[in-house]
């Protein structure tokens, strides 16, 4: 029969996990959980435990940086969705997200590295949360997240759906990009 309980040493005593956290000291369950604790990049979780093992909300020892302003922008409105969608509305790439869509989730950090690589004056970067803000991306007809669009004068011009690598997600914005700076064609000056 195979042990799978192990030993913690702790202040000196040896201590016997018995794999269930329920029963577990505080200590304990601080040190199966250090992994998520070191890469709370943004902010200081709240059951951050003190040299004393208590649940404290003293400053952490674990160096944290600062956050820097995010690249894109956070779409929560309605009237922020017109302007993006009217005529003159420029060129956008909105993400359509979920916080409990894995996809997002890993396409958020690639996103981000993207937008900070365009000026915002040329391509603008949107984010839009579809558990808050539902009511925002039904005309849209988002049925699955993440879903992007990359809009230009308040025409959709294409959609990705599913996770794009960061070199995709900046070759479809160039694209758009090229789309935006593209003078008319002899056709549409002909014609109007």
């Amino acid at each position: 029969m195979i042990d799978f309980r192990r030993n913690y040493e702790h202040d000196g005593k040896i201590i016997q996990d018995t794999g269930d956290s329920a029963h577990a000291g505080p200590w304990m369950r601080r040190r199966r959980n250090r992994w998520f604790h070191h890469r709370a990049a943004a902010s200081r979780p709240s059951w951050c435990l003190g040299a004393d093992a208590r649940p404290t909300l003293d400053v952490c020892s674990c160096p944290v940086k600062p956050t820097a302003p995010v690249p894109y922008d956070e779409l929560a409105s309605q009237e922020q969705v017109e302007a993006i969608m009217q005529p003159g509305g420029g060129t956008v790439v909105i993400d359509f997200w979920s916080p409990t869509c894995g996809p997002c989730l890993a396409m958020a950090q690639d996103f981000a590295e993207v937008a900070e690589q365009f000026d915002r004056s040329e391509v603008r970067f949107c984010k839009l949360d579809t558990a808050t803000h539902p009511e925002l991306a039904e005309p849209f007809n988002i049925r699955a997240v993440p879903t992007i669009l990359f809009v230009h004068d308040g025409k959709i011009l294409d959609a990705a759906v599913g996770r794009l690598s960061a070199k995709a997600l900046g070759e479809k914005s160039e694209w758009l990009l090229g789309k935006a700076q593209r003078k008319p064609g002899f056709l549409r000056r002909l014609f109007g």
